[in-house]
């Protein structure tokens, strides 16, 4: 196997993230916690929330529209199928994360990032396994174990889509990144919890830029991109400041609250984007996994990276030199009926009590909404309707505690579709504009198969999903997934 990356930046990222992960696994005993029986309870709505998506994956290979897809549904299968057993037996979520990051680079070294369909499979099957996750409420589960190796995963992605001659580069940089972050999620827990003033936070993040500045000049020989230390040191901070506002739950409003973090995140997305591009937003991405608690900070990382998959999207399928043009009427439509997917999603997570029937709904709407804009719209119009559901998303759940008060636990769970839809839209873009050249007897075929789909879907809520009722005196049995 032969590596595009310098075999030294490869050993440094590889034995930083094992040996923290090791020490953490062996010092904290965690080995101590697992447990094996969860994973048989489980696997039932897991199965049956993968299965008929990667089945479509696997059909869609045969369709000439869509051939590229190759075989993606095998990665997207076992990116969730491995991120569903390191849950099940208790592995912590930052653990979690080390795990799948290291997963999710070695898939890049044995398999060409040319592929596109496999890198945005793969992050589809996280985004899956995680939105089941989180809504079933199993213990522990957050986003932040699926941030890090979904920011890989992009940053191929868009990489190669975008910048060819520097997509190696790109790598490297968010490799570097990831390498000076797991040495500073070791280092956090001896500093952080006496840091009342924050100035072991400001510490840390300098040493994180200068760490970075020495990967960069030192490791990957890239003096002219040293600038971009700045960015990761700026992203550490942010995420810093992010994770102290959430702390001060009881100090301020909670409106308050959400509208700093939605001005913090919108400046530095802004600044970044600016004077970095892509490229530092996903060194800033990268970022998000700093700390010891989870909230704001990932879920800034989320609307980062998603950012960047829509941008690699547009790129490739939008035939609009400048992009999305929001004045076309069907891209305004698209915009409308993504802020108004999220509000309905928003909903239905704070009122349908049964999990199931909400992941049910969730996966199905999500997976197939933005295969239908491909199809009956074009890649314009869709690329509208995912940066609705990105932007609608984060300001959700920045502003679920002021909108639900009693009840934005699961809100942040929002981040997920986006990225889901995202990927998506990306591995059925042969879709984009068949509709415009097919008959309407295809047409009605399609809607006609899109009813069977729901119909098949109610049928499975209703015999699968949903609670059945106990027999003898009445009394409710026991669920297992409704405890958080």
């Amino acid at each position: 196997m032969k590596s595009p990356y310098p075999n030294l930046l490869l050993f440094l990222f590889y034995g930083v993230t094992a040996g923290v992960f090791l020490i953490k696994l062996i010092r904290g005993k965690e080995y101590k916690s697992f447990t094996y029986g969860q994973i048989k309870t489980g696997l039932i709505p897991f199965a049956l929330s993968v299965l008929p998506i990667a089945a479509l994956m696997f059909g869609a290979k045969y369709v000439n529209e869509t051939a590229a897809i190759g075989d993606a549904w095998m990665y997207f299968t076992g990116a969730g199928l491995l991120a569903y057993l390191l849950s099940q037996i208790g592995l912590k979520p930052q653990l979690r994360s080390m795990l799948l990051l290291m997963a999710a680079v070695t898939v890049s070294l044995f398999h060409p990032t040319e592929n596109a369909a496999i890198m945005a499979a793969t992050a589809a099957g996280l985004a899956v396994w995680k939105l089941i996750e989180n809504l079933m409420h199993k213990p522990e589960s957050r986003l932040d174990d699926i941030t890090a190796p979904v920011v890989w995963l992009v940053t191929c992605y868009y990489s190669v889509a975008e910048m060819a001659a520097s997509a190696v580069n790109c790598q490297e940089l968010v490799l570097s990144a990831f390498t000076v972050m797991a040495f500073l999620q070791w280092v956090e827990p001896v500093l952080l919890p006496n840091d009342t003033i924050y100035l072991k936070r400001v510490m840390l993040s300098l040493t994180g830029g200068l760490a970075m500045l020495i990967m960069i000049t030192k490791v990957l020989l890239l003096d002219r991109l040293s600038l971009l230390a700045a960015v990761v040191g700026a992203g550490i901070l942010v995420g810093y400041l992010l994770q102290a506002l959430d702390k001060n739950v009881d100090e301020q409003p909670t409106l308050a609250r959400a509208l700093k973090n939605i001005l913090l995140v919108g400046i530095a997305t802004l600044a970044t984007t600016r004077l970095f591009g892509m490229q530092g937003v996903l060194l800033l991405a990268a970022t998000s996994i700093v700390g010891p608690s989870t909230g704001s900070a990932v879920i800034a990382g989320m609307y980062w990276v998603t950012r960047v998959l829509l941008q690699g999207f547009v790129f490739q399928y939008v035939d609009n030199v400048t992009g999305i043009n929001l004045m076309h009427t069907y891209c305004s439509a698209a915009m409308y009926a993504g802020l108004l997917f999220i509000l309905i999603a928003s909903l239905f997570i704070r009122d349908i009590k049964n999990r199931k029937t909400l992941c049910a709904i969730l996966l199905a709407t999500t997976a197939s909404l933005p295969c239908a804009a491909n199809y009956f719209l074009h890649g314009e119009s869709t690329g509208s309707l995912l940066c609705a559901l990105n932007v609608g998303s984060l300001l959700l759940a920045f502003l679920a505690p002021a909108i639900f008060p009693t009840k934005a636990g699961d809100q942040e769970t929002v981040m997920v579709l986006p990225l889901l839809a995202a990927a998506m839209a990306s591995l059925f873009n042969g879709l984009n504009g068949a509709s415009s050249v097919a008959t309407n007897e295809t047409r009605i075929t399609v809607i006609c198969w899109i009813a069977f789909a729901i119909v098949l879907i109610a049928v499975v809520d209703r015999f699968v999903f949903s609670d059945r009722k106990p027999k003898g005196n009445g009394t409710p049995p026991a669920t297992t997934d409704a405890a958080a």
